[in-house]
């Protein structure tokens, strides 16, 4: 992330810049649009209530891949999806036969070789915006 935050950090004041790790924002949605109406200067009386209800980034693990690649690669599917399914979608009804729901837990093994992998960027982000990132480093 530090090579692409630092250009803008290096170019405009920190006060023009609100940057949100999403560990963060998924720990506190409430918290953390409040602080970027604070940023924006825009009154954060709006209930956000239903945004924050909703699910946002969530993923899957197929478990079917036949049925996996029969969606993906079928215009047809996709077609009828985009355009003539509203209320329960093509997406749905195959992801119910389709996906596991979340991630599958990573191991601490894994999470230590991919903080290893990624330490030194992580270091240099922390750098970069001033700040600790503990979400990001292996418990």
């Amino acid at each position: 992330y530090s090579f692409h935050l630092r250009p803008w950090i290096e170019n405009f004041p920190k006060d023009q810049i609100k940057i949100v790790i999403f560990d963060e924002w998924i720990q506190d949605e409430k918290e953390i649009l409040e602080e970027i109406c604070d940023f924006l200067e825009v009154v954060s009386s709006y209930d956000f209530s239903e945004v924050l209800d909703e699910k946002k980034n969530t993923g899957g693990i197929y478990k079917s891949r036949l049925l996996k690649e029969i969606y993906r690669k079928n215009p047809l599917l996709k077609y009828i999806y985009r355009n003539h399914i509203l209320d329960t979608t093509l997406e749905d009804i195959v992801k119910k036969f389709t996906h596991r729901s979340g991630y599958p837990e990573m191991s601490e093994e894994t999470r230590a070789f991919v903080y290893k992998q990624l330490k030194e960027d992580i270091e240099d982000t922390e750098d970069v915006l001033g700040r600790d990132l503990d979400l990001w480093k292996p418990q």
